[in-house]
């Protein structure tokens, strides 16, 4: 999934929809319905879905195509183009801030097929539901099963609100496919109306507050990272995190003992002294899995340090933290865990710079207690978009946190790191 070069949409109007006779339909305000239903299938509840002859799952490079928006529902048509994998345009909405846990700005995502008139009805609809309330609202174009299950389309088109659908029913599974929304009079209807959008949008009850900081998400409830010199604790980490820093590997027993003998303390003791206070994880054996930002086994993340080998880090924030800690630039390559896109960020060491469009960093824990690797380690990932976040959080309803732009995740990590060998 590729940003459209991060450029911003005029606000008025909706998005402009294909030619022909479904274009007239949306200009009238009627809904439309993309290609030829193969057959209804009547679900209990709010919506319901219609199979599609001819599109299915494609597989090849996802590509993009501009999404147009005209200033009117009867505006030129511009496209949502047949080869267009996952897309997305920026439209600037707004809503109260207490609507959103997760910034400013609702998000608001529209998924969609390739082409479907109805997508653009709903936009829309959404807009004049909206007023003048601001909001981030993306749409996405899937033409992918998979993609359909990772985002949640039951159909097209699908709205979520903060990574959520406000009309669920029962029976409705995602797929490449047309939907349908069940009105008060049990009527269907391609999208949902005005009046059911706005009681969508109608204000509700401010988020409760979050415990706690980010930077005590990831630095051991705010007791920080660097162990402490008694007992050897220090030295024994420092010099496995020079060991990782340098050649990508743990010392050898041999020369954790060499550190630890000063303190009248085998090695294997310190390194279990270590990982009770969590800053480094060992295996069932005893053997290093993890010293806090280094993972021993490949992660999600893959740290290439300049002039130096490449690495493991435990999550988003650890790999963001490790250019500071080792005063050397890194390029981290990743993956969004919604849409699988590869993000990739370098850090040089005049700042933070992200190759791949506008990504950003979930940063939050499950709702238990233990270790960083069982508790935020998997949590705290790079996602390619707000939109992709909010989703994975609303999958993960357990995983409290927030969403991050990425400076400031390169800062906290830098808060977290960066005087461990200094």
């Amino acid at each position: 999934m590729h940003r459209d070069e991060g450029r911003d949409l005029p606000t008025g109007g909706m998005a402009a929809v294909p030619d022909g006779e479904n274009a007239a339909d949306l200009g009238q305000g009627k809904t439309g319905i993309l290609c030829v239903p193969d057959e209804v299938k009547s679900i209990d509840g709010f919506g319901g879905v219609v199979p599609v002859s001819g599109i299915g799952p494609r597989r090849g490079r996802q590509q993009a195509t501009r999404f147009v928006e005209t200033d009117g529902l009867g505006g030129e048509a511009g496209g949502l183009g047949e080869d267009a994998d996952l897309h997305w345009a920026r439209l600037g909405l707004d809503l109260p801030p207490r609507w959103n846990p997760y910034g400013q700005r609702v998000l608001l995502t529209v998924l969609s097929v390739p082409g479907c008139p109805n997508t653009n009805l709903l936009v829309g609809r959404v807009r004049t539901a909206l007023g003048t309330r601001p909001a981030d609202l993306e749409v996405v174009v899937i033409n992918e099963e998979d993609g359909a299950r990772r985002w949640g389309m039951t159909g097209s088109p699908t709205l979520l609100v903060g990574g959520v659908d406000p009309f669920p029913a029962a029976g409705l599974e995602p797929s490449v496919s047309c939907r349908l929304y069940r009105s008060a009079d049990s009527s269907l209807w391609g999208v949902p109306s005005v009046a059911e959008l706005e009681a969508v949008f109608v204000p509700r009850p401010g988020a409760p507050a979050r415990e706690g900081r980010v930077v005590d998400i990831a630095g051991r409830g705010g007791r920080g990272r660097l162990a402490p010199v008694e007992g050897g604790l220090r030295a024994v980490q420092r010099a496995t995190l020079r060991a990782m820093a340098d050649t990508g590997v743990p010392p050898c027993p041999a020369e954790v003992d060499r550190v630890a003998e000063p303190f009248g303390r085998s090695g294997t003791d310190v390194l279990r002294a270590l990982a009770f206070e969590d800053f480094l994880t060992l295996d069932q054996v005893g053997h290093l899995r993890a010293v806090y930002p280094f993972s021993i086994p490949p992660t999600r993340h893959l740290v290439r340090i300049e002039d130096g080998p490449q690495v493991w880090a435990m999550c988003a924030i650890d790999a963001l933290g490790i250019p500071g800690m080792i005063d050397r630039a890194v390029t981290i390559d990743t993956t969004d865990p919604i849409t699988a896109q590869p993000i990739t960020v370098c850090i040089p060491r005049d700042g933070v710079r992200a190759v791949s469009a506008g990504p950003v960093v979930f940063v939050g824990r499950r709702g238990r207690d233990g270790p960083a690797e069982q508790t935020c380690c998997e949590v705290i990932n790079f996602f390619s978009s707000r939109h992709s976040a909010a989703r994975w959080a609303a999958l993960n309803v357990d995983a409290g946190g927030e969403i991050l732009e990425l400076d400031v995740a390169a800062e906290l990590g830098q808060v977290i790191f960066g005087g461990l060998l200094k």
